[in-house]
């Protein structure tokens, strides 16, 4: 759940759409919950192909890397924990206690450093 928020922050900044344009999931890869897929969407009526734009475009991608990393490297919380200036937001009140961006943070260090 940390690393789907950190990701929809991060595109909703990369591509300079409001956070409420977009939504995301975690689908249950090959049925096994222990190895879920994130899926990105468009949160508005018809699409806005806000999500098309960031698939088709590798700088687009970095640039969704990059803003999720700025958001997890947050100050105002601990890395066991986040906070509305990080991963938290209305949406998902629900999750607030699972979302740590410690977590997000380092597997986003791995995937740039390599």
């Amino acid at each position: 759940m940390s690393l789907l928020y950190a990701l929809l922050e991060g595109a909703s900044e990369s591509i300079e759409v409001s956070r409420d344009d977009l939504d995301g999931c975690l689908y249950p890869y090959d049925g096994d919950p222990a190895k879920p897929a994130i899926i990105l969407f468009d949160d508005v009526p018809g699409g806005a192909g806000h999500v098309k734009r960031i698939a088709e475009c590798e700088d687009s991608l970095k640039q969704l890397i990059q803003k999720s990393m700025d958001k997890v490297n947050c100050q105002r919380c601990g890395e066991e924990t986040s906070c509305y200036n990080c991963l938290r937001n209305y949406h998902n009140q629900y999750c607030h206690d699972e979302l740590k961006r410690g977590l997000v943070k380092e597997f986003l260090e791995n995937i740039v450093l390599n």
